[in-house]
């Protein structure tokens, strides 16, 4: 087998990734790795690992270097957002600028592509491998990148039962008085693993930073007591209804699922209810969106 060939059979049993020390025990000179990184067939991912090519979105290339990280230090565990990724939960905005390890070490240590901190929890399994418990690195990740960040995989570990509210406070309790621990109490007050989108969550983490409070996948009834529809979030005391990302997919139902939305937005009308639609877009301007809620909550109430 020529070496182009090895490469190529190393990246397919290795995940997408290539140790330097895997490929030179395959008989693959370090000349035929840099011709293969010359001709695109191979991209430099960290220190001592290769892949294919550094993928566009945050969350693949987050991944590839989980996967190379576990091999270039067996004695690692994945930390802090790393973990949750593992998970599958949502890491939104949240830049792969370094990968969180745990490894046996006294003090962090940063390099180009990890931050790596001293073990402090005993190694659980996660589906990417070797990593701190659940609970303890949404705890960890709260700290790291802030509240805003941090809730929408609460939230989605909540409502996917990976963890429950009591096992986030027991690993809460272990860094109160740290620095940043705030960001960890704040976040955990607002949790509510109800919220089954990260825009329901941001949306609804929004409008409590200014005092409106909102209850999410609330069933409306109509005066027979038979279900309407069910909301994304309801505004608390008053007849608002906000809809995240918008019940319809274009898409998916066409014609059909407009018109059906239609219908549906009608009969809410009719009980009196305001409905304030949300696209993602609107989470990157909070002070309109903020604004857009407070009007629907003043025709409510006038109403």
């Amino acid at each position: 087998m020529d070496e182009t060939s090895t490469i190529e059979l190393l990246l397919r049993d290795g995940n997408g990734v290539i140790l330097r020390r895997e490929s030179r025990a395959a008989g693959v000179s370090d000349q035929a790795m840099r011709e293969a990184r010359r001709r695109g067939m191979l991209s430099s991912l960290t220190r001592g690992a290769s892949c294919a090519r550094i993928p566009e979105r945050a969350e693949d290339h987050r991944a590839l270097l989980s996967i190379a990280a576990l091999r270039l230090y067996p004695d690692a565990q994945l930390s802090s957002s790393a973990t949750v990724a593992a998970w599958g939960l949502p890491v939104v905005d949240v830049p792969v600028a370094r990968l969180d390890l745990a490894r046996p070490v006294r003090q962090e240590v940063l390099t180009t592509d990890f931050r790596i901190r001293p073990i402090r929890h005993e190694r659980a399994d996660s589906p990417a491998g070797p990593s701190d418990p659940l609970p303890a690195a949404l705890i960890q990740m709260a700290m790291d990148v802030g509240i805003l960040r941090a809730m929408p995989p609460i939230d989605a570990a909540l409502h996917r039962e990976l963890t429950t509210a009591g096992q986030l406070d027991e690993a809460a309790a272990q860094v109160r008085g740290w620095p940043r621990s705030s960001r960890v109490t704040c976040a955990l007050a607002w949790a509510d693993g109800r919220s089954e989108s990260p825009g329901e969550t941001l949306t609804r983490a929004h409008l409590r930073a200014v005092g409106i409070r909102t209850t999410p996948q609330v069933v409306i009834k109509d005066p027979s007591g038979r279900a309407v529809a069910r909301a994304d979030l309801v505004v608390d005391g008053a007849k608002v209804i906000i809809e995240v990302d918008g019940k319809v997919k274009y898409t998916d139902g066409g014609a059909d699922a407009l018109f059906r939305e239609k219908k549906r937005e009608d009969k809410l009308r009719r009980l009196g209810y305001v409905v304030v639609r949300v696209v993602w877009a609107d989470l990157y301007r909070p002070a309109q969106l903020i604004a857009a809620v407070r009007d629907a909550i003043a025709i409510a109430t006038a109403a």
